[in-house]
């Protein structure tokens, strides 16, 4: 796995967050609908607004790897891995920023308990 600096990771958080926010008066995020990402929130008891919340509460502490090249090549860029636990379960969580200009997207390609151990190299 690829590592980022603490500042670098803090930086791509500012960016994400400012995507994110971007929108008139609500935050903007476009979560993938995968089955995976669907079904999380229930097994959670989350509903997609403290999702959303989650996503902005991320901290440098929850980062595990990226810059990563983007698995699907067409869709080209970089992810972004994090890992946040709530409520007793390690959730998943890959971000990604999309650049279009003149805007930026905010994009949150997984959301899903954790299927194998996240390492977090930021956490004392």
């Amino acid at each position: 796995m690829s590592g980022a600096s603490r500042s670098e990771v803090r930086d791509f958080l500012r960016d994400f967050k400012r995507a994110a926010l971007a929108g008139q008066d609500q935050t903007k995020f476009e979560v993938w609908s995968r089955e995976k990402n669907r079904s999380a929130l229930p097994e959670l008891g989350m509903t997609e607004r403290k999702r959303d919340q989650c996503l902005l509460e991320l901290q440098p502490e929850d980062y595990c790897a990226g810059p990563l090249p983007d698995d699907d090549e067409t869709r080209g860029g970089h992810v972004w891995i994090f890992g946040k636990e709530i409520h007793g379960h390690l959730v998943y969580i890959k971000l990604k920023i999309v650049l279009e200009e003149p805007y930026a997207r905010a994009q949150c390609l997984s959301f899903h308990e954790a299927k194998s151990r996240l390492t977090f190299p930021f956490q004392e």
